[in-house]
């Protein structure tokens, strides 16, 4: 009878007692499917989380209890996915995928008040107020777009192409540009719209279509499986590599490996530092592979390291502020985390982008324009001295992306590979730039620099590009720190 009584009284304690709060985080990509060459990115926060398991014992203590799911680039996929990250797992932040499962889930998002980190870039999924849930990672599509576009325009170049794939990703940013007007604002002229099959493997009758307009441009809306096969088809075409710009999601090894010649003169949008450069936090991913294989050794791997920095400072914040202990109640603990994600302010990404401010819910909208060059495996050049250029051999990447063009206005972020660290240029790039080292200090007076091979132009960053729907238009934004956003 005793035993029956304490047992009964042992059950009831468990009972009253509180339960233990994990904390958990899903992320989901395209793990096997057709935009599977960019799937470093979710490899990347999956890891970063794990480094912190196994380099400080989580966060305060507490194991992160990680889940990297395949959502195959299927939306009816990619919804369960995100069902089960919400419900079934109670994950505190979730990191999803496409553009059509973030448009399509934003409401959902909200109404379930839960971070969500998308991997699209698409500005209809971008609006802190009617969506203050959802955060992004860097410039938008839009934006990358109006980069380019403004590239060509600063060098007297005239038609347009757009190519783009038949879905949300290919579509949405397209007609969000188109709309805006900031083509003929440029004084550019667009000569066609070019829609694609997402997996299609032949577009040699399109390229003849576009060789036909004669394009100064040819800006493609896709990911690096559709950008090979456009390259590919090109050249049979007659038309050059040096004609195409592609958005962020167009750097990859596997361009020039896959096309060689094909791909020489190929231009990108470069929004974070590439895999195996000198960066703080190359060190820390250097360190995860001494016990752990990377499978993904390129520039989305490193967004996704990214992406774990953000995640786990922000849930590290929102720890200490309940006191140093795991929130119990789910919806408080995910409440906490936005809050701590959106406060992010300059903080310090380890090189990987200049320091994150996540107000905008975008963190950094600074790009590069990269372009392959000679098919070498060579870093990214960085400055030595007052005008020396340096390329270091690099066996991490089969490709020569070379910096041709770093794109802010008035508040510019540059990076010293000997300081580690990010400092401003005033208005214009004029003014002094300092890498906090002596042989590495001289002043920029002109808005166009050529130091070696190298030449960096210092253009006005794109406005924010906003759907039509909102009826916003584009504007100018300031920040505190006065950058245009």
């Amino acid at each position: 009878m005793k035993k029956l009584v304490l047992g009964a009284a042992i059950a009831a304690t468990l009972a009253a007692a509180p339960a233990r709060a994990d904390i958990t985080v899903c992320t989901w990509g395209t793990i096997t499917g057709p935009d599977a060459l960019v799937n470093g990115m979710t490899y990347g926060t999956a890891d970063y989380l794990k480094y912190l398991n196994e380099s400080k014992g989580g966060i305060a203590g507490e194991k992160i209890k990680v889940l990297m799911l395949d959502g195959r680039y299927k939306l009816d996929e990619e919804l369960k996915i995100y069902r089960r990250c919400a419900d079934q797992e109670q994950a505190v932040v979730i990191n999803g995928w496409s553009t059509g499962a973030a448009k399509a889930l934003r409401d959902q998002i909200q109404q379930d008040a839960i971070p969500f980190i998308s991997e699209s870039f698409a500005s209809e999924v971008l609006d802190p107020a009617k969506y203050p849930y959802t955060f992004i990672a860097g410039p938008t599509y839009e934006q990358q777009m109006i980069i380019a576009l403004r590239d060509l325009a600063a060098k007297g170049g005239k038609n347009v192409v757009l190519m783009y794939s038949d879905n949300e990703y290919g579509r949405g940013p397209v007609n969000v540009v188109r709309q805006s007007g900031v083509i003929e604002k440029l004084g550019l002229k667009l000569v066609d719209l070019v829609e694609y099959r997402y997996d299609a493997q032949d577009v040699t009758a399109q390229m003849l279509r576009i060789k036909a307009k004669n394009p100064d441009m040819i800006y493609v809306q896709g990911s690096t499986p559709q950008l090979i096969v456009a390259l590919r088809d090109a050249a049979k075409a007659g038309l050059s590599a040096k004609l195409f710009v592609g958005n962020m999601y167009n750097i990859s090894p596997a361009i020039p490996q896959q096309l060689g010649a094909a791909a020489e003169g190929f231009r990108a949008i470069q929004t974070y530092a590439f895999y195996g450069d000198d960066f703080p936090a190359m060190k820390e991913i250097e360190e995860y592979a001494k016990k752990n294989e990377v499978e993904k050794k390129d520039i989305y791997f490193v967004k996704g390291w990214l992406k774990g920095k953000v995640i786990a400072a922000a849930i590290e914040n929102a720890i200490k502020k309940a006191g140093g202990k795991v929130p119990t109640d789910i919806k408080a603990f995910r409440k906490a985390v936005r809050d701590e994600m959106e406060s992010l302010k300059n903080f310090d990404t380890g090189g990987i982008t200049p320091p994150f401010t996540y107000a905008d819910h975008q963190g950094s909208v600074q790009a590069r324009i990269a372009e392959i060059k000679g098919g070498m495996p060579v870093n990214r050049p960085m400055h030595r001295g007052e005008s020396s250029v340096e390329d270091t051999p690099l066996n991490v990447r089969a490709c020569r992306f070379i910096m041709t063009l770093c794109i802010e206005a008035l508040d510019v972020m540059w990076t010293c590979r000997w300081a580690r660290r990010w400092s401003r240029l005033g208005a214009n790039g004029a003014g002094r730039r300092r890498c906090f080292q002596s042989h590495c200090r001289h002043a920029v007076r002109t808005r166009r620099v050529t130091e070696g091979e190298i030449t960096i132009e210092w253009l006005p960053a794109p406005a924010p590009i906003l759907p039509p729907s909102r009826g916003r238009g584009i504007a100018l934004r300031r920040t505190a720190s006065a950058s245009v956003r």
